[in-house]
């Protein structure tokens, strides 16, 4: 991100804000898990990806 001359946070093409080594770790962590349970042959980026993002719901929030 940069600022425009009136101190806004301005949006600019590249990489992503954040910890990279923490999500690379993330990213590696879960395409063990989607390979470990699928299988080479299964795994997909998407599968990874999701298992990488998932958030684990509060327990007892999909309890009516």
């Amino acid at each position: 991100m940069r600022s425009d001359g009136d101190g806004e946070q301005v949006s600019t093409p590249g990489r992503p804000d954040g910890d990279q080594e923490a999500k690379r770790k993330a990213l590696l962590r879960a395409a063990s898990s989607v390979i470990a349970e699928e299988g080479y042959a299964n795994a997909s980026l998407r599968n990874v990806v999701t298992h990488a993002t998932a958030r684990h719901p509060v327990r007892g929030q999909c309890a009516r």
